[in-house]
């Protein structure tokens, strides 16, 4: 070997080793960032492999599932190239063991189809595996940020920023405070009644009623029975998802707003369910008005 191949080959040791010891920091950086952490993905996808651009648009096609069942649990962090490969599993959020208000996350254990009904939303069928692979593309500075700021919330209160219309006041109340107060559902309701109603420059006519004295209530004419799903079996969920919405003299119900939450999918059960119900509607002095209420869905164990 000449001394020239030597230094060739000396030059290409030194770039490996410089380029190695270069990504070690950028590794440790988007290990701290993503493992461990408690994060949720902004746009509800569930399939279990997604790809995203650095931008953090998704490439691949994915049905919409419930916002509890967006956790993830990020386990490893690898950089391929030009490319993130973040390996996780699923996580969801189901009412809290000891019965205490709010939602707390749980580690999602199976592998099979877990949400055959979900109907709200994306029209497909909802389904999500225990693992999810997720694969983000660099941006336009050669960094991750702006695609995983897009991609993932950390922690509720971000998820909070996310949530479709129907979570709002929940979220609000649940997820952004760094403590559930003791009268957050009566706050929740407050804030449905307040969406429901429109602001106080509205016309008197455009105001709904609250079921009581001289007003009658609504009498359902169509029921619809909420799904139970197969993940809410398997963590033993069960309770009562309660539905405020807005029943106008059509009888047709607008406005639906999760008051209290179970999680495991099974609020955006009730919500369909909520959506397809019909009403004979409510009366004030024998005159057709529309009306502010809240229903209680129940799901137990042995649906």
């Amino acid at each position: 070997m000449d001394r020239f191949q030597a230094l060739v080959i000396l030059a290409v040791v030194f770039l490996s080793t410089i380029g190695s010891a270069a990504s070690q920091p950028l590794d440790s950086e988007l290990n701290a960032r993503l493992v461990g952490k408690p994060l949720y993905l902004r746009g509800f996808w569930s399939a279990d492999r997604l790809d995203f651009d650095g931008t953090g648009k998704l490439l691949n096609k994915s049905p919409v599932g419930p916002i509890t069942l967006s956790g993830v649990d990020v386990k490893s962090v690898a950089l391929q190239g030009n490319s993130l490969i973040i390996h996780g599993n699923r996580v969801t959020l189901v009412a809290t063991e000891d019965g205490k208000q709010g939602l707390e996350r749980k580690m999602i254990s199976s592998t099979t189809q877990i949400w055959p009904s979900f109907r709200h939303g994306d029209k497909s069928n909802f389904h999500a595996s225990e693992e999810v692979q997720i694969t983000v593309q660099k941006d336009s500075r050669e960094t991750f940020d702006t695609a995983l700021a897009n991609i993932f919330a950390d922690g509720l209160e971000q998820l909070a920023t996310s949530v479709p219309p129907y979570w709002k006041c929940y979220a609000a109340n649940y997820f952004v405070p760094p403590a559930i107060s003791e009268d957050a559902e009566k706050k929740v309701n407050q804030c449905v009644n307040v969406m429901a109603n429109g602001s106080d420059e509205d016309e008197d006519a455009q105001h709904a009623y609250s079921v009581g004295g001289s007003v009658l209530p609504p009498t359902a004419t169509v029921y619809t029975s909420p799904k139970y799903s197969g993940i809410a079996g398997e963590l033993m969920v069960s309770g009562s998802v309660v539905v405020h919405m807005r029943i106008g003299i059509d009888g047709i119900p607008v406005g639906l707003q999760v008051v209290r939450a179970i999680g495991a999918g099974l609020d955006e059960e009730a919500l369909y369910a909520a959506s397809q119900d019909r009403f004979k509607p409510a009366t004030r002095d024998g005159i057709a008005v529309p009306v502010n209420i809240n229903i209680a869905f129940r799901f137990a164990l042995h649906q």
